[in-house]
């Protein structure tokens, strides 16, 4: 939940219907659609092996091939790979 608002719909919901907006009003919703966009687009690493979560101050690696899931250690990214293959693409 972004600044008391939990989505899109409630944010058309108070405002003005009907009325134009001033440009303040329109630059001050437009900020704050875009700051629910990208805390939408925030992604926390989980370890696709042992699903252990990143820490603030660790980083997890994706796999090399795809991209898309992340491994806490090689360890973990080899256990992971027999079931892993089937549905990893490479981009």
């Amino acid at each position: 939940m972004l600044g008391g608002v939990d989505n899109l719909a409630t944010i058309l919901d108070e405002n003005k219907a009907g009325k134009r907006m001033k440009k303040k009003e329109r630059e001050s919703e437009s900020n704050l659609l875009k700051r629910i966009r990208n805390k939408r687009a925030e992604v926390i690493p989980q370890c696709n092996f042992c699903r252990r979560m990143a820490g603030s101050s660790e980083s997890f690696s994706k796999c090399g091939q795809c991209k898309e899931v992340f491994y806490c250690g090689r360890e973990c990214q080899k256990k992971d790979w027999p079931s892993h293959r089937s549905n990893c693409n490479p981009k």
